[in-house]
C-alpha cells in the first residue's frame, strides 16, 4: 500500500558506515549536495574547514537566478579531510544533503544541475530537492534511464533511528557504468516516484520523533503511515498536532476504533479534534 516502503526497508538491511570512494578507482572524487535550507550557514562553515575550495551554487542561469542564495551548494571534497568530515556530518545530523561518487567533476556538476528540473509526468516540468535525504532514495528506488548520468554513485543518510544505526549511509549505484558525460535530455519521472517519495518523507518524519512513536520497528510502518494518511486527510495536517497524537497512532489501526472514526467524521476544528483524540489515547 505504501509504494517503495518493503523495497526501502531491504536497501536499510544494507547500510554502511562511511562515506567513501570505490578501492581501485583512483580517479574517483567526492563530491557533496548541501541544502542552504536546511543549514543556513553551511558557506561560512565551509570555508571555516581550511581548505581549498570553492562551492557552487546550482541554481545559476537567468531562469533560477533568485533561488540561488538559498538553494543546494556543491562541492568537491579530498578524501579523509576537514571538507569530507563537514559533509558527512551536515548530512548525518541536520538531513542537509547527499554524497556523490564521480569521476569527472564537470560533467558530474553538471548532471547535478540538470536533475533540479525533471519532467513531472504531467506534461511539464518541476523543480525537485533530489538532495534531501528523504527524496534521493525515491528516485534511486524508482529510477529510469539518465538518474545517474556520469555519476558512479551516490551515498544517502539512513534515518537515524528506523532500521539503522545512527550516522550510517544507503548505497547508491547505476545499474550500469557511468555515462562519460551529463544525461543531454532533461530526466523523467516515473509513475512510481512520487508515491515512494511521499512514503519516504513519512518515514523520516516519523524517524524524527522515533520515541514519541513508540520506537517503531520496521514491520509496524505500514499500520504507523495508514494511521497518518487517515489524521491528514480528515484535516490533521500539521507536525505539531501529528506528533501530539503519535502515541495514539503507533497503537494499531485508528480506522477499527469507532471512537477515533467518530472524532475524525466530526465537523469541529482540527484542534479540537486533537484534544478530543488525546482523550483516548492510554
Amino acid at each position: 500500500m505504501h509504494a517503495g516502503l518493503s523495497e526501502f526497508i531491504a536497501v536499510l538491511d544494507r547500510a554502511t558506515t562511511g562515506v567513501a570512494v570505490e578501492a581501485g578507482h583512483p580517479e574517483q572524487s567526492l563530491f557533496f549536495i548541501l541544502d542552504q535550507q536546511a543549514v543556513q550557514d553551511i558557506q561560512a562553515q565551509i570555508f571555516a574547514a581550511d581548505e581549498t575550495v570553492e562551492p557552487i551554487q546550482l541554481y545559476q542561469g537567468p531562469d533560477f537566478e533568485h533561488l540561488a542564495e538559498s538553494g543546494p551548494l556543491w562541492f568537491s571534497a579530498p578524501p579523509g579531510g576537514a571538507l569530507q568530515h563537514l559533509g558527512e556530518t551536515l548530512c548525518q545530523e541536520q538531513a542537509a544533503g547527499i554524497a556523490v561518487i564521480a569521476a569527472d567533476g564537470q560533467a558530474a556538476l553538471a548532471h547535478a544541475r540538470g536533475l533540479l528540473q525533471v519532467n513531472d509526468g504531467s506534461g511539464g516540468q518541476s523543480l525537485i530537492t533530489y538532495y534531501r535525504p528523504d527524496v534521493w532514495p525515491a528516485l534511486a528506488l524508482t529510477a529510469s534511464e539518465g538518474l545517474f548520468g556520469p555519476w558512479h554513485g551516490v551515498h544517502s543518510p539512513a534515518p537515524r533511528h528506523i532500521g539503522a544505526k545512527p550516522g550510517q549511509w544507503l548505497e547508491w549505484h547505476a545499474d550500469g557504468a557511468a555515462s562519460s558525460s551529463s544525461t543531454a535530455a532533461r530526466y523523467s519521472l516515473t509513475p512510481s516516484t512520487q508515491p515512494t517519495c511521499r512514503t519516504l518523507r513519512w518515514l523520516y518524519w516519523v524517524d524524527g520523533y522515533y520515541q514519541a512513536f513508540n520506537s517503531p520497528a520496521p514491520a509496524q510502518l505500514p499500520a504507523l503511515l495508514d494511521n497518518l494518511e487517515l489524521l491528514v486527510e480528515h484535516g490533521i495536517n500539521e507536525g505539531r498536532w501529528l506528533v501530539k497524537l503519535a502515541d495514539l497512532s503507533s497503537r494499531g489501526p485508528l480506522s477499527e476504533r469507532e471512537a477515533v472514526m467518530a472524532v475524525l467524521r466530526g465537523k469541529t476544528e482540527p484542534f479540537i479534534k486533537v484534544e478530543q483524540l488525546q482523550a483516548l489515547a492510554p
